[in-house]
């Protein structure tokens, strides 16, 4: 099997020796090309069959998986073997799971979800489509996190809280209530800002 992994950033970098044991290439947009990318013409003409993105901002997470979608390559999971999945969690295609993420049962995952490293995803938790979470966040048990959230490092999400579609968790949070779709909360305890 031959995967690629589009982004060939910082994040890319971090993920690439997780897909060991496989003929894996790193793809770039031909105005992001390096001498060691390849486009997705370029993997699709080499045999490239499985891909996955690794690229934070989850709006170009999105179009670039429909790109390759489109193209007809497969969503591939990358998972460390350093990662805790409880038994009856759901994880849905695309996922990123780095070392030292732990998840509880029975979390419900969507499409293309990034857990950045010692990230820890509470019980009962439902996730939403192209979701991130950066190293040594939190989510308690019983949390829903709607499409397109981000949450920064060291982010606390307490139990029962909703995260509104497209909402940003800055650094260091820690969230007591609902936060709207769209919002930036930051500070302890999180409060929006504009």
């Amino acid at each position: 099997m031959k995967i690629g992994l589009y982004g060939a950033g910082g994040f890319g970098r971090e993920v690439f020796p997780l897909i060991g044991g496989h003929d894996r290439h790193l793809l770039a947009d031909a105005k992001y090309a390096q001498p060691d990318t390849l486009t997705i013409d370029q993997f699709l003409d080499a045999g490239g069959t499985h891909f996955n993105v690794a690229v934070g901002d989850s709006k170009h997470r999105q179009a670039m998986a429909q790109r390759c979608i489109d193209a007809g390559l497969i969503p591939f999971t990358i998972t460390s073997p350093r990662t805790y999945i409880a038994p009856g969690t759901f994880i849905a295609e695309g996922a990123i799971l780095m070392p030292f993420v732990a998840i509880s049962t029975p979390a419900r995952i969507g499409r293309f979800f990034h857990a950045n490293f010692s990230v820890v995803v509470g019980h009962d938790n439902n996730i939403g489509d192209f979701v991130t979470v950066s190293p040594a966040a939190q989510l308690m048990g019983n949390v829903t996190i709607e499409d397109n959230v981000f949450i920064g490092t060291g982010a606390i999400i307490l139990p029962g809280v909703r995260i509104g579609a497209g909402a940003v968790v800055g650094a260091g949070a820690v969230v007591l209530k609902d936060v709207q779709a769209g919002q930036t909360v930051v500070g302890v305890p999180a409060k929006s800002i504009k």
